[in-house]
This record gives structure tokens, sequence and C-alpha cells, in this order.
């Protein structure tokens, strides 16, 4: 519980750090911008416990071939990864 918590303040304390450096970097002075972007700050950081763990989606890489011709993979005309 305590490593969850210290590695939600620590992404985000760079996460304010980025922000704080991204409005220095483009020099804004708008105080309605500097506002949003630190509530915005405030909310990711608020999130970060919950949100840290989610499941990721990985995509895995799939080929595709038709039967009756050649893949366009490895140019066969018995493709090893189609099935039949």
């Amino acid at each position: 519980m305590i490593a969850t918590l210290a590695e939600a303040a620590l992404r985000s304390l760079v996460l304010g750090g980025v922000v704080w450096f991204g409005l220095n970097l483009f020099r804004v002075r708008n105080p309605h911008v500097h506002m949003t972007a630190w509530v915005v700050v405030l909310l990711a950081s608020l999130a970060m416990p919950f949100v840290m763990h989610w499941p990721t989606l990985t995509i895995s890489r799939l080929i595709f071939c038709r039967p009756t011709s050649r893949c366009w993979r490895c140019r066969s005309p018995r493709c090893p990864w189609c099935p039949g």
C-alpha cells in the first residue's frame, strides 16, 4: 500500500514538473490557462493511485492469409501461419 502511494506521488511530482516546465517554456501568462493546467494536474494526481494498475491493452500481431493465395509476408504458397 505504501509502495503504491509512493509511486503515485512520484508520478504526480513528475507530472507537475512537466506541466510547470511546459508553462514556463511557452511563457504562458494567462491566469485562466495556469489555473486550468494546475486543476488538471490536481485531478490527475488524485486519480493516480486508482488508475495506475488498470489492465493495459496489448496488441498482438496477427497475420491473416487466404489459403488460395501466396502469403504477403513470406511469399510462399503454403503459409505456416495460415490455419488449414
